[in-house]
């Protein structure tokens, strides 16, 4: 691990977001007009869309090294092990967990050593910044300590595990209390008072809440199954 990278603020990150949502809707459109001047409709326009948002973001990852967005914003994604890119496999891998876990994974951005996001963890990449000597200090960020050296942590997989296990038990515990006090017609058709609206985003801002404190605890090794050990 190269310890002279220097890493983003997350807004910086939050900004190559945009800036590449903005440019894929545009080739969205442009491909979608192109096509049908070419009679390509229905279904096929759909597969043609599928194909540029499958395709957009691990093509310009393993390629260039980032996205358009990370680009304009100065950023570079690279292999934690090489200090190179990601080859192409590995760049579909990191894109297919960013888009199922979507803010789940960036939840870790702001509790790993690395400023890792989980997609960036299991494709073992780093967001980092490609000229930090034209930087000001303020924006470079460095490996955060997250591991006392005195104790000693059980390893990632299974604290990603027990991240899982726990907020499946989460959902499991919030989803049957939501069942049992709100009535079916609210749950299954929408169709509900202004209170219990006001109970579903209760639970709602709780499942974020308490999702979020699974996370930082088991990173930390505080919770059962994940704990870290004094040396």
């Amino acid at each position: 691990m190269n310890q002279d990278w220097r890493y983003p603020r997350f807004l910086r990150r939050l900004q190559a977001v945009a800036i590449d949502s903005i440019i894929l809707a545009v080739l969205i459109m442009g491909g979608l007009v192109v096509a049908s001047n070419f009679g390509v409709m229905g279904r096929y326009a759909v597969i043609l869309v599928a194909v540029i948002c499958v395709l957009w973001e691990p093509l310009f990852v393993s390629i260039t090294g980032g996205t358009i967005g990370h680009h304009l914003i100065g950023l570079r994604v690279v292999s934690s092990t090489t200090g190179k890119n990601l080859n192409i496999f590995v760049s579909f891998l990191r894109f297919i967990v960013k888009f199922f876990l979507g803010s789940v994974s960036v939840i870790f951005i702001f509790i790993t050593r690395y400023h890792q996001a989980m997609h960036d963890g299991l494709a073992r990449s780093l967001v980092v910044i490609k000229h930090p000597e034209n930087k000001p200090e303020y924006e470079l960020l460095s490996a955060r300590v997250i591991e006392l050296a005195n104790y000693q942590y059980p390893p990632i997989w299974r604290r990603s595990v027990m991240i899982l296990f726990y907020n499946g038990v989460l959902i499991f515990l919030i989803g049957t209390i939501t069942g049992l006090l709100l009535p079916a017609k609210c749950l299954l058709y929408s169709n509900c008072t202004l209170g219990q609206d006001l109970a579903l985003a209760f639970w709602q801002v709780l499942w974020v809440i308490g999702m979020v404190a699974i996370i930082v605890l088991c990173w930390r090794g505080r919770l059962f199954g994940c704990r870290r050990n004094l040396m």
